[in-house]
């Protein structure tokens, strides 16, 4: 029976599951963690639906990311196939090829960690709401990114127009169309968190505010 580890302060961990995992335990650190069916790997899975590289993970201050590396068959937490990177938590489940879990995450110090409400990962230009990824437009992903860079602040009709449609000249008749964008941006987040109504405030007749604090 493999020893059961000691957890050290900011100490996070993969713990194999299933025989065939090797080894059975790996620490994290800063470098990149891959995973899949080549040696090479940090953490190497001996079978033929495991792709040679799968999946990796990455340090983000103190969290982690589970990312998906191309794989033909797919990566899974707690049963779910990953579309999108994938803040790990403490006890995270993970399967590869199927949802079958063949991997443990372990941080004790995760549980007492919260994600950033809104966080923008600029390398791969892509939204996290609560520790899941938002799947945007183009036109939701520049307005989106409007706001978050005047958080706190707030962004007339004409500059969130003018963010949504850069290339365009400016016309007011679009405030109607923004007005719609602005809907199905909360739509996003509120199938996350039903308490995301009041992230997005409007002020009537002049712009809108992202509010991340309340």
């Amino acid at each position: 029976m493999p020893p059961t580890p000691t957890l050290h302060e900011s100490h996070a961990l993969l713990r194999a599951l299933e025989p065939g995992v090797k080894p059975y335990e790996f620490s994290l650190t800063s470098e990149p963690c891959l995973i899949g069916r080549h040696i090479d790997c940090q953490v190497v899975i001996s079978r033929l639906s495991v792709s040679r590289t799968h999946a990796r993970i990455e340090r983000r201050g103190a969290l982690f990311v589970l990312i998906d590396a191309g794989s033909a068959n797919g990566t899974y937490v707690n049963g779910a196939r990953l579309h999108a990177e994938h803040l790990l938590r403490n006890h995270d489940q993970i399967g590869l090829a199927s949802q079958q879990a063949l991997l443990q995450f372990i941080d004790q110090d995760a549980t007492d960690i919260q994600p950033q409400r809104l966080q923008f990962l600029a390398h791969e230009q892509r939204f996290v709401f609560l520790g899941v990824p938002l799947a945007l437009s183009p036109n939701l992903q520049r307005l989106l990114l409007h706001l978050y860079q005047q958080k706190g602040e707030l962004c007339s009709h004409e500059s969130c127009v003018r963010a949504i449609w850069p290339n365009e000249k400016y016309d007011p008749a679009r405030i109607e169309l923004l007005h719609r964008e602005i809907s199905e941006l909360r739509q996003k987040l509120q199938a996350i968190s039903p308490q995301a109504t009041s992230v997005i405030k409007l002020h009537r007749g002049f712009g809108y505010r992202l509010d991340l604090d309340s």
